[in-house]
């Protein structure tokens, strides 16, 4: 009973951690986050939950980054098959953050 107790804790501090990572990205293009830092974050946890991570290059100003949202939002059966399989992180490109070190790469 003891071993069963600290299984479903352990499962669900990792949920609270992934839920709370989650949360750390971001749901913009902003360029004042640390692309690296949010790419890490999403790599870690693509690993421990069996993804991949997709990286979505754009920025505020990108009037096609903003059609590809509001498809995916208006999507619920794409978006649902994304969140399944990836890790989603969006990563700023604007003349106010290239992100060149991370794009690079």
């Amino acid at each position: 009973m003891q071993n069963l107790i600290r299984s479903l804790l352990a499962i669900l501090i990792t949920s609270l951690c992934f839920a709370v990572a989650a949360q750390d990205l971001p749901t913009k293009f902003d360029p004042q986050r640390d692309a690296a830092k949010d790419v890490a974050t999403a790599t870690a946890m693509a690993k421990a939950q069996g993804k991949r991570v997709l990286v979505d290059v754009g920025g505020e100003w990108c009037k096609w980054c903003h059609v590809l949202d509001k498809f995916l939002a208006a999507q619920i059966e794409i978006k649902a098959v994304l969140d399944s399989r990836y890790v989603t992180v969006k990563v700023n490109w604007s003349p106010e953050n290239k992100n060149e070190a991370v794009l690079s790469k």
